[in-house]
């Protein structure tokens, strides 16, 4: 599970200087939204999944899960759309934007760091990368019978390298299987709406914890799901699994993703690719 860091911490690079907490989804960098207001003294307002940034040179608002956002300058009659280089996330631990959000705030970005108009610098600390994908961990593509595909994820735990199993399936297609559930599973996917949903089912050899987390790549598109916006709990905790309580939910995925096509899903460090409508 990565772990960010909720303070700040002084780290020593030719002279003291701030650290902020960072990340890669997909490859793209994202910084801590918040820390950096503070540090530059900005006043943000949070709603309704979205977030508004008053700076002197004008009001930012960013909206969860977009690359796009509105931008009314100084003396602007109205507010202009501006896009950035990935969607914003809204996380349980706060906001994380692309780094060239800030850019929009008057600050410099570099690789690892982001410079504030005063000159301070503040370090992006990213965590540790996942240790190799353990040993055992792996995805593997299933035959469910009746045309229904899945994808499995084993990760390694206190009871062994395959302590953890994680079923991915399409929630559309799941009827094939379990025919009498038919009326049932057309309900939830009228409840769920126009998103795409995938079911999954995350079973353990011991007690062990997990991220409901995943990251979604195609056709050059990437999309973070995540509990409890993306990612939905059906039975079973969010922070940890056993033998005895195992974890149901679905993953919603955006109309934009195809399920007829390739699809690169990363869970728990580990990443696999399958194709779940043919």
């Amino acid at each position: 599970m990565l772990v960010l860091l909720l303070a700040w911490l002084p780290v020593v690079r030719g002279q003291q200087q701030a650290s902020v907490p960072a990340t890669r989804v997909a490859g793209t960098p994202y910084a801590a939204l918040e820390p950096v207001l503070r540090a530059l003294g900005y006043l943000s307002t949070p709603g309704e999944g979205s977030i508004t940034v008053q700076s002197p040179d004008g009001v930012l608002t960013l909206f969860a899960g977009s690359p796009d956002g509105l931008w009314a300058g100084v003396g602007a009659a109205g507010a202009e759309e501006v896009s950035f280089a990935a969607p914003i996330i809204l996380r349980a631990d706060g906001w994380f934007a692309p780094l060239d959000t800030f850019g929009r705030l008057n600050v410099g970005v570099e690789a690892d760091t982001l410079t504030l108009p005063d000159g301070r610098v503040l370090v992006l600390a990213f965590p540790a990368p996942p240790a190799d994908a353990a040993a055992g961990a792996q995805a593997e593509v299933e035959d469910l019978g009746n045309g229904l595909v899945g994808i499995r994820f084993f990760v390694p735990g206190v009871a062994g390298p395959d302590t953890v199993s994680l079923l991915i399936t399409d929630l559309g297609l799941l009827a094939l299987a379990y025919p009498e559930q038919r009326r049932e599973l057309g309900e939830r996917l009228v409840e769920l709406g126009q998103d795409r949903p995938l079911y999954f089912v995350l079973t353990s050899l011991g007690e062990s914890g997990w991220e409901p987390a995943f990251v979604l790549e195609q056709g050059g598109r990437s999309f973070e799901a995540r509990h409890p916006f993306r990612v939905r709990i059906l039975e079973g905790g969010a922070e940890s699994v056993t033998p005895e309580a195992p974890v149901s939910g679905v993953v919603l995925v955006p109309e934009s993703f195809v399920l007829t096509l390739p699809l690169r899903i990363t869970w728990g460090g580990v990443t696999g690719e399958v194709t779940f409508r043919r």
